[in-house]
């Protein structure tokens, strides 16, 4: 997305509307859509945008601190108890989740943006390839996709739960009980195993 607005404000001749401020907004925007430069999916153009920002009076590695190193205290916890109660892995399909109530959430005090990159959480097991981060909402179920190799996440969403995205990154939607959400996408990965490789 934040590849999508530099373009536009390039386009539409506006450069000059670019200032250290919107340097750093894009940036950090790069940098979280492509898990910093992680992700297949970051083209030459990202780096190209990229080394244009970093022209600008910022500095890059607090930008990835404010990010990804300071947090609160409740994030941390909530991070732990997801680590060790509520991640679940899918024996035979390379494939693991979260999934967190709403109840879960307010014990833990949530804040909006507590568990931005939990669905990354589970590829730190040894040969997982697809992840996904369900959250429970008032009236549906969040759900976050990721992953690594030949699987296409974007696809998946699409098909099954009125989603969408990238390649190795998507979100999508199902209705509420989360735990029917959490058996379609089981019973639909497993479907799906011999698509997830390396």
């Amino acid at each position: 997305t934040a590849e999508l607005i530099y373009d536009l404000i390039m386009r539409c001749g506006d450069a000059e509307l670019i200032d250290t401020d919107i340097a750093v907004n894009l940036f950090t925007g790069i940098m979280t859509d492509t898990g910093c430069f992680s992700y297949n999916a970051s083209r030459p153009r990202t780096f190209e945008i990229t080394a244009q920002l970093l022209q600008y009076p910022f500095n890059k590695d607090t930008v990835y601190r404010n990010v990804y190193d300071f947090y609160s205290e409740q994030r941390m916890r909530l991070m732990g108890y997801c680590l060790h109660q509520k991640m679940k892995v899918i024996p035979g399909c390379r494939t693991a989740y979260i999934a967190l109530t709403r109840k879960e959430l307010e014990d833990f005090h949530h804040e909006p943006g507590d568990t931005e990159g939990f669905v990354n959480l589970p590829f730190s097991i040894r040969g997982t390839l697809v992840t996904a981060l369900f959250t429970e909402k008032d009236d549906h179920v969040k759900i976050s996709f990721r992953s690594r190799g030949s699987f296409a996440v974007n696809t998946f969403a699409s098909r099954y739960f009125s989603g969408g995205g990238h390649f190795h990154a998507a979100g999508g939607e199902y209705p509420l009980p989360l735990d029917a959400a959490v058996q379609k996408f089981t019973e639909m990965i497993q479907q799906h195993k011999d698509e997830i490789r390396d």
